[in-house]
């Protein structure tokens, strides 16, 4: 983020985090979303979540205050208004505006998580660092490389890369033997421009992109959730082993 910040700060172009992934983070021993605007996702899967919905931060306070607006009809006031206890009945549109607010039972549930989410954080690391230390005994997989730089990772996805010369065995028949096995993978990062819809509107061919394209068609995502236990992944990896050897 640091050479990014420079960059977008000498041309005075705005930065959006998209820190979906990332609640619970550090970079350089700072959260990220912190500093600038960001977004996070508190969809199901994610490492805390409230049923759906997400969460906007910003430093700008005007910015904040429009997506306040933004967020409910374009009101000039929140959905709940401590002056008034409750919506005042003068409220005014001042824009158009969508109906995005989370729901309060789902508030609920979000802030109890968010109260646990370095436990939750914390679970995942010790996940991974086994899962790693295991993945060491099968040379046909390769984990995610650990950045060099400072940071505190919140292991929101455990990725590994198929070498499929190696294996002689292709992601998805990868992906379908392990299914056989009872164990779920998760295919997170198709290549976009792979994507029907841009093939079909943008003609993106095969070949623009080649390393993205060569890594797209070797990597998925292995189970990591904060109820695993270390036998668990060690079925993974066992599973793993069992498949590539046969």
């Amino acid at each position: 983020m640091a050479p990014v910040r420079k960059l977008a700060e000498s041309r005075n172009i705005a930065i959006i985090e998209d820190a979906a992934h990332a609640i619970g983070t550090e970079y350089h021993g700072e959260k990220i979303g912190k500093k600038g605007t960001s977004i996070f996702s508190f969809h199901p899967i994610k490492n805390i979540t409230s049923g759906e919905g997400g969460m906007f931060c910003s430093e700008d306070v005007d910015l904040v205050d429009q997506i306040r607006r933004l967020k409910f009809h374009g009101l000039g006031v929140d959905a709940f208004d401590r002056g008034t206890q409750g919506r005042s009945p003068q409220a005014q549109v001042l824009e158009p505006g969508f109906k995005y607010n989370l729901p309060d039972i789902l508030a609920v549930l979000g802030i109890q998580q968010l109260a646990r989410v370095e436990d939750f954080n914390d679970k995942r690391t010790q996940l991974a660092i086994h899962y790693r230390e295991r993945l060491t005994e099968v040379e046909e997989l390769r984990p995610l490389a650990v950045p060099a730089y400072s940071h505190k990772h919140s292991w929101h996805l455990f990725i590994v890369r198929l070498d499929v010369e190696k294996s002689k065995l292709n992601r998805n028949n990868f992906m379908e033997e392990l299914k056989k096995k009872n164990i779920g993978t998760g295919l997170h990062f198709r290549a976009v421009h792979q994507q029907k819809y841009y093939m079909e509107t943008m003609k993106t061919p095969s070949g623009m992109l080649p390393n993205t394209e060569w890594n797209s068609e070797r990597i998925c995502s292995l189970p990591l959730f904060p109820g695993m236990t270390y036998e668990d992944a060690d079925d993974v990896v066992d599973a793993i082993k069992d498949i590539l050897k046969s």
